[in-house]
């Protein structure tokens, strides 16, 4: 039975001809020399490129090197052929920074993981900003306490939204009633928008509900944004001062009577 990296080396032997015009006869000659490495039967007249020269010559050195280095089937071998005529060494030098260029650009506009990475690069000073102006409220005031911390756990967002950076937590408690309510700041991407998503934990509530934030361009946080967020939360944190108030402060429970 025939071997199929025969029939592809016979293949190669037609490729040699046509660029040549010299018949490959023998796979080596008495001095074990392949066809196209021969005195006067070589390729180095079939371009003026020396690395087209060079792959051509890698091209046969494998397609009449002994059975067991050859090409295994016809794909390889117009793979390698792809390479000399696809423009790969038909230029004297290879514009890296150009290529890179362009493929970066192909791959921002139609590849949706590499779109996020680029907009997480951005959001990630962005978020530093953004807790700067979450941190602002931070302190006591009267029985309530406002801290905020690094959360340490992540919710998943909905469609459209995917999250870019981890989250920033601002926590609301009030110690005698044991009273509490939290909502964790994240910057996520809405198609190339970049915005400030909430997740938050009313103090009626134990479920954590979705609140999207966006009120703002956060692609840059100057000192009118940072004003917007702060007075945002201030808003939130006095609502839910009030709901713990107004839901603790009259639940005491009446005395009965002494008798002596």
């Amino acid at each position: 039975m025939r071997d199929v990296k025969s029939d592809v080396t016979l293949l190669a032997g037609i490729f040699y001809y046509c660029l040549t015009g010299h018949a490959p006869q023998v796979l080596r000659d008495s001095a074990d020399l392949a066809p196209h490495r021969r005195p006067d039967r070589g390729i180095s007249h079939v371009s003026s490129e020396p690395l087209v020269v060079a792959q051509l010559n890698q091209l046969f050195d494998r397609a009449f090197a002994p059975l067991s280095r050859r090409f295994d089937n016809c794909n390889e071998l117009l793979t390698e052929i792809d390479k000399v005529t696809g423009g790969w060494g038909t230029t004297g030098d290879i514009d890296l920074a150009a290529i890179g260029n362009q493929g970066s650009d192909l791959l921002l506009a139609g590849n949706r993981d590499t779109q996020l990475a680029n907009l997480r690069d951005q959001a990630t000073p962005l978020m530093k900003h953004i807790k700067t102006a979450v941190s602002s409220p931070r302190g006591t005031y009267g029985l309530f306490k406002v801290s905020m911390q690094d959360s340490s756990s992540e919710k998943s967002l909905p469609d459209p939204y995917h999250r870019l950076t981890n989250s920033y937590q601002v926590n609301l408690s009030c110690g005698p009633v044991n009273a509490s309510a939290a909502r964790n700041y994240a910057i996520a991407a809405r198609g190339m928008d970049l915005v400030l998503v909430v997740q938050q934990r009313n103090a009626d509530s134990k479920k954590a509900e979705l609140e999207v934030l966006e009120i703002l361009d956060v692609r840059e946080i100057d000192n009118e944004a940072t004003l917007l967020i702060t007075h945002e939360l201030k808003t939130w944190l006095a609502e839910q001062m009030k709901l713990i108030t107004s839901k603790h402060a009259n639940n005491d429970q009446p005395r009965k009577d002494r008798r002596f």
